[in-house]
């Protein structure tokens, strides 16, 4: 296995939720046991998102509820009704004492889990489908065909980005924190940078399927995409090149140095 993948490798694991510590060079299925389940019963989750200090895990659900769990027993700590909605959207702030929450009907709820209550809402033109907050106090939102961007202490929008042709499906920050992608449900996706909102930096992917997932690499010049049809993508982020397309039922099959991944190459015209 070539260097190169062997970098590619831990981005390809973390746009799925996996976390790898090593990779053999010989054949491996990239397979991480749960260490632990739990079921909620009688309902669909319909969102999730972890803590920070990896202590606890909020669960949304069909039933306009959010569970949050202890991340190490897996037991329920409090439940939060959401009577306005189903949440499709779920991100704790980064010192972990709040957890904000998107709403179909447009809100934003900021939860206080000290006390469990609904510390303020936010309302948005659309219906909440993905948030994401950095380290700087700033918080991406995607609603309807619009991405906005957020002071989190003010609670005002900052800047809203030129309109997606579809509905947009994920928003996430660069490691950075700097800049912002979106990626819509035309697999369209988007480099903005809230300091030009009026401007897409770069534009590519369109694939014409739904992405399910996102994840930027540390460094943040790497970005690994998935879709509903189980394909996997990796990008450049500086030049907007495709790096690398492959199947999950490919990855079911092992990786190795005679059965590498075979890399994008771009058509002659």
């Amino acid at each position: 296995m070539g260097s190169a993948m062997k970098k590619m490798l831990p981005y390809i694991l973390a746009a799925v939720g996996l976390f790898c510590v090593a990779f053999p060079l010989r054949a491996q299925i990239p397979y991480v046991e749960p260490s632990a389940s739990v079921l909620l019963p009688n309902t669909q989750v319909i969102a999730a998102a972890g803590s920070t200090s990896a202590e606890m895990l909020a669960v949304a659900s069909a039933e306009k509820e959010i569970t949050l769990l202890s991340m190490t027993t897996l037991k329920p700590l409090m439940r939060l009704p959401i009577p306005s909605g189903r949440s499709y959207a779920l991100a704790f702030t980064p010192d972990g004492r709040s957890l904000v929450s998107g709403v179909a009907n447009g809100e934003i709820i900021f939860w206080n889990l000290a006390s469990g209550t609904a510390a303020r809402v936010l309302q948005n033109d659309a219906g909440i489908r993905s948030i994401c907050l950095n380290a700087q106090g700033k918080m991406v939102s995607g609603g309807g065909t619009m991405t906005k961007y957020w002071d989190v202490a003010t609670g005002k929008t900052e800047a809203t980005f030129p309109a997606s042709s579809t509905e947009i499906l994920q928003t996430i920050f660069n490691p950075q924190g700097n800049l912002v992608l979106s990626a819509s449900a035309d697999g369209t996706l988007r480099i903005l940078d809230p300091t030009v909102p009026t401007v897409v930096l770069r534009s590519f992917g369109g694939r014409k399927i739904r992405t399910t997932n996102l994840a930027f690499s540390p460094d943040g010049h790497t970005l690994a995409v998935t879709y509903a049809d189980s394909t996997l993508q990796l990008w450049n982020v500086q030049t907007g090149d495709l790096l690398l397309t492959t199947r999950w039922t490919d990855l079911g099959r092992g990786i190795s140095p005679e059965r590498p991944m075979a890399p994008h190459r771009r058509k002659r015209h």
